[in-house]
């Protein structure tokens, strides 16, 4: 019987290693193209079966901050009754169209970019933490999820609200690492990083106000 190639045993290796990071990479493209597929929908479906009532509510304002009337949902009276941080992105969205339609489908499009960086961001988390073969099953329970439009694409500040809230995560798991590693405190509290950790912070607090106590938990975690 023939001896095997070390060139093809080598290469058979390689296609081994990466394969979990391919089917990674095939659940994320699938679940981005279903969500933009689920945008495009008509627009009763969408009414119907994807937002609910306070989406339209946070639309309003955004619609009415845009074209100068300030942040008001009846034209008359002040509010501040909105997730700060999502209500300025939608604020910045309305600036580009003056339709209400198309201002709904682009914060559902928004919402599915949001989706995406989570999911990679949670690979990360997984891999890291579990290895490559079960960051897949994290990533087909996550896709799970995202595959029901009422949950994922609500046009809520909830697509944001998990991005950040995985990116600090993200950075937890790698300041702890870095300590069990006993790496020195320069390597593991980098400049740009703690920037970064202090405006994902500060962005997971402008989102939800009750996110403080996830806010002091990753202080005293990091400190």
């Amino acid at each position: 019987m023939p001896a095997q190639q070390p060139g093809i045993s080598l290469g058979r290796r390689n296609l081994s290693h990466k394969s979990p990071r391919i089917w990674a990479a095939a659940i994320l493209l699938a679940t981005v193209l279903f969500q933009l597929f689920v945008t495009q929908l008509p627009l009763n479906y969408l009414l119907a079966h994807v937002v609910n009532d306070d989406t339209f509510y946070y639309l309003e304002i955004a619609h009415r901050a845009a074209h100068g009337q300030g942040f008001t949902f009846d034209g008359i009276n002040r509010t501040n009754g909105f997730p700060p941080a999502w209500q300025l992105l939608l604020t910045a969205l309305a600036t580009i169209t003056p339709s209400k339609e198309d201002l709904l489908r682009l914060t559902l499009i928004l919402c599915t970019v949001l989706n995406f960086a989570t999911g990679l961001i949670i690979c990360a988390i997984s891999e890291a933490a579990l290895g490559q073969s079960l960051s897949v099953i994290c990533l087909l329970i996550w896709s799970s999820v995202q595959l029901v439009p009422s949950l994922s694409l609500t046009g809520m500040e909830t697509s944001l609200n998990w991005l950040v809230f995985s990116f600090l995560l993200w950075r937890v798991i790698v300041a702890a690492k870095r300590k069990l590693m006993q790496e020195s405190a320069a390597q593991t509290y980098s400049s740009l990083g703690s920037i970064a950790t202090g405006l994902g912070c500060g962005v997971l607090f402008l989102c939800r106000v009750d996110n403080l106590i996830y806010v002091a938990s990753i202080f005293v975690l990091m400190g």
